[in-house]
């Protein structure tokens, strides 16, 4: 915009125009303290060593567009419009070169970040199925037993060592939830009915009632299937959006900085 107003100004309008331009220096040193702070954010989450991070933050650091613009800046106030031209491309150039490669760093992040989210999403639905499976095999040999046996105390246990690994996945879906807009609330409410079913399970067997826990084995190895399932759609829905379909949740810092300095 200033190169544009640079053009069609006459050289005795140029010295009101300065003031813009030193301006505009001054954001990208603002810029490049905003970088500061994201790495600083970045070393928080043990994030500062990956290459894409470093890249980005050196995109905006080593830029030297400044000097043009202060350059422009003074020949601004010179009425020397051929110098002010010419240093207002010089520094538009590097801009363009400092967001393009902080875009290209973006989106290497992105990517892996995504892929990352595919894996976790791969291994909570091998521990869905795990469950239960798992599940379905405390039931059968549920079915085996004498209802009012005494052995039903060693059965409560083992339904409860079920209940808090299924808790943990509950905990692992939950932070899955807050990176990815593809699992839904359903997953975890299909988590918690699974959880609260195997715990009135886990009281039944306790109280010798044999068929009661049954029930509850049977309903927490339905919501278990529920789950694995909702989970395969969440996981092809990321897959989709990771071959181009749109996949963030909110809009990253980093996508803020790149769209600030559009």
């Amino acid at each position: 915009s200033m190169n544009q107003k640079t053009d069609q100004s006459p050289e005795a309008g140029l010295p009101k125009m300065s003031k813009q331009e030193d301006e505009l220096a001054q954001s990208l040193e603002q810029l490049k303290k905003e970088v500061d702070e994201m790495q600083k954010l970045a070393q928080e989450a043990k994030l500062d060593q990956q290459p894409e991070v470093k890249k980005f933050a050196e995109a905006v650091k080593k830029s030297d567009a400044g000097q043009n613009m202060q350059k422009m800046s003074q020949a601004m106030s010179q009425q020397q419009k051929p110098q002010s031209q010419s240093e207002g491309k010089q520094a538009l150039a590097k801009l363009m070169q400092m967001v393009g490669e902080m875009q290209s760093q973006q989106n290497a992040m992105k990517q892996q970040s995504d892929s990352q989210m595919q894996q976790a999403m791969r291994r909570a639905l091998e521990d869905a199925n795990y469950l239960s499976k798992s599940q379905e095999d405390l039931m059968n040999e549920a079915a085996a037993m004498d209802p009012r046996s005494v052995v039903m105390h060693d059965m409560a246990k083992s339904q409860q060592d079920l209940a808090a690994a299924c808790n943990g996945l509950k905990s692992t879906v939950a932070e899955m939830a807050k990176k990815s807009p593809f699992v839904a609330a359903e997953l975890t409410s299909l988590l918690n009915e699974a959880t609260s079913q195997m715990e009135g399970s886990t009281g039944a067997f306790d109280q010798k009632n044999g068929f009661s826990g049954m029930n509850g084995q049977r309903d927490a190895m339905v919501s278990l299937n529920k789950a694995a399932t909702r989970l395969m759609e969440s996981l092809d829905q990321q897959k989709n959006c990771n071959k181009g379909g749109s996949c963030d949740k909110n809009m990253s810092q980093l996508e803020s900085l790149c769209n600030k300095q559009n």
